[in-house]
């Protein structure tokens, strides 16, 4: 409470960083302790892309290539006919007459 500027200037920059997505309806304000501001988003034709999206389609193409690469399926063909080692539990339980 004793620097609210600085509470202030942390939130003028998260509104000068959504800028491209949204814009304050009316400027922010101290409420009790706190600090609020409503945010309306832009209209979809005049929005920026949405970043998250992007990068999900980046990272998707990157696992595509992952799971189709040959070192992995070669993994996969050797340890299929691979039984289970037995645990202590199932050892003592074939021991018991």
């Amino acid at each position: 409470m004793a620097h609210t500027e600085v509470g202030f200037e942390v939130v003028k920059h998260f509104i000068d960083r959504i800028a491209p997505w949204g814009i304050p309806d009316s400027p922010a304000k101290m409420v009790g302790r706190g600090i609020a501001v409503i945010i309306s988003p832009l209209p979809r034709n005049k929005r920026a892309p949405n970043p998250k999206r992007k990068r999900e389609e980046e990272g998707s193409d990157v696992e595509r290539e992952e799971e189709g690469s040959d070192v992995n399926q070669d993994i996969g063909d050797d340890n299929a006919d691979l039984e289970p080692a037995p645990t202590e539990a199932s050892k003592s339980e074939n021991s018991k007459p």
